[in-house]
């Protein structure tokens, strides 16, 4: 019976270590946190190119090395216009350097995406399988060059960092714009830029089901 007992003891405790590694897992993963509004204003000097360019025949373009997974909100349910909260996460398949700063103005003086090392990232949730639906629910921007210490983050293989985007939710019908109800499989998009050239897109390898609920 004691041997039992001590073998139950060393099982739990087994179990608590692994729940506090787990813990200090989490709590080391970086976090760029885009809820936060940003600090900087444009300059006189900030003449914005319309936007980014797709890539031709003649770019040399490759996908970020990047495993994205959409990690569950703190509802799952929202009514139209209500804040929202997510967090993606990203692993590295192999070394990255990531946009790091919501700080665009002070990222990109000119508007022009020609500030050094200049890189850029959205992220934005929508329907999975081609759902007719667009979902509209806290697009985020996250910018990098090299003006701006720490607005560019290294990432190397196998690390985790997470990024906390938020917003309003909202859900329409886009030949009509009207609200709909009603619950939705959404995953995470990431679509990167360097410089001014856009880069394939990313989608997280999970889908979250949500929903919209009518107005009370």
């Amino acid at each position: 019976m004691r041997a039992n007992m001590m073998s139950s003891r060393i099982r739990v405790a087994g179990g608590f270590a692994l729940m506090l590694m787990y813990s200090i897992a989490v709590a080391q993963e970086a976090t760029l946190d885009l809820t936060q509004p940003a600090k900087t204003q444009p300059s006189e000097n900030y003449r914005p190119v319309i936007s980014a360019r797709t890539p031709t025949s003649s770019d040399d373009v490759r996908p970020w090395p990047l495993r994205v997974r959409l990690l569950q909100p703190s509802r799952t349910a929202y009514t139209a216009g209500e804040p929202i909260v997510y967090e993606v996460e990203l692993e590295a398949l192999a070394e990255i350097t990531l946009p790091w700063s919501n700080e665009r103005y002070a990222v990109d003086p000119t508007g022009g995406y020609d500030a050094p090392a200049f890189r850029y990232m959205t992220i934005q949730l929508e329907p999975e399988n081609g759902s007719p639906i667009k979902q509209l629910a806290a697009t985020a921007f996250a910018y990098g060059s090299a003006l701006v210490p720490g607005s560019l983050k290294i990432v190397r293989t196998g690390e985790k960092v997470r990024i906390r985007i938020g917003g309003h939710w909202q859900s329409v019908r886009p030949e009509s714009d009207g609200a709909i109800t009603g619950a939705l499989n959404l995953r995470a998009i990431l679509t990167p830029a360097l410089g001014d050239l856009l880069l394939p897109k990313l989608i997280s390898e999970n889908a979250l089901r949500i929903s919209t609920r009518p107005y009370q």
